[in-house]
């Protein structure tokens, strides 16, 4: 029996374990996260749950019980994707708003190249799934890229901002914008290997978002 009066630097270290509904947090952030890269790398059809269970060192049983099946463990990466997104660029809205038209152009496009570097996995899955015509195509337009397009032409196409821009309807414009900004973290590697830019470095978001500006208005 312990020794009430013995001290507490001798009594054994009582073990503290997590309670079931954060293993069951963790769990979950550790499949997503898994899965985040691999359909990032290799598209949806490159990778099987039982990729997903070993990377994310679960067993495969847990991956149906926190997510369903496969494609609804997709679904629950875009959307955690696009939250991550959101928490970059959407606190800038209301600054745009409010600041002339060149600054405001620069905070876009510099939260949006932000985005592209903190969460890699966005330009990706979005080439990777808009190529197809699937029902992952069809929810990532329905679900996040339609709203995401229309907030921001909405956000930053003023007319003031048009007048700096060169002579090309807004929507074509638009896409020309998200395509210049998105192809090297896209194709980071191809990138680093062929040209000797690292896009994957914190440093290359500036003079990206500088060249942008001067592609765009012809200056920075």
């Amino acid at each position: 029996m312990a020794d009430k009066n013995q001290p507490a630097t001798d009594r054994p270290a009582r073990r503290i374990t997590a309670s079931p509904q954060k293993r069951g947090v963790a769990t979950k952030g550790k499949i997503l996260t898994a899965a985040t890269k691999l359909f990032a790398d290799n598209g949806y059809e490159g990778v099987s749950v039982d990729q997903v269970a070993k990377a994310a060192d679960v067993r495969f049983s847990l991956i149906a019980y926190h997510f369903g099946s496969k494609e609804e463990l997709w679904q629950a990466v875009v959307d955690d994707i696009y939250a991550q997104v959101d928490a970059i660029i959407a606190p800038a809205s209301d600054d745009i708003a409010a600041l002339p038209a060149r600054d405001a152009l620069r905070v876009f496009l510099s939260r949006y190249v932000e985005a592209l570097h903190k969460v890699p996995a966005y330009p990706r899955i979005n080439v990777l799934e808009g190529a197809l015509d699937t029902s992952r195509s069809r929810y990532l337009r329905d679900q996040h890229i339609s709203r995401h397009h229309g907030e921001a032409r909405h956000t930053v196409f003023r007319q003031d901002i048009l007048d700096l821009l060169p002579p090309i309807d807004p929507s074509m414009l638009f896409l020309l914008v998200i395509g210049a900004a998105q192809i090297p973290y896209v194709l980071t590697q191809e990138i680093r290997e062929s040209h000797g830019y690292d896009f994957g470095k914190k440093a290359m978001i500036a003079p990206h978002v500088d060249n942008l500006m001067i592609l765009l208005t012809g200056e920075k």
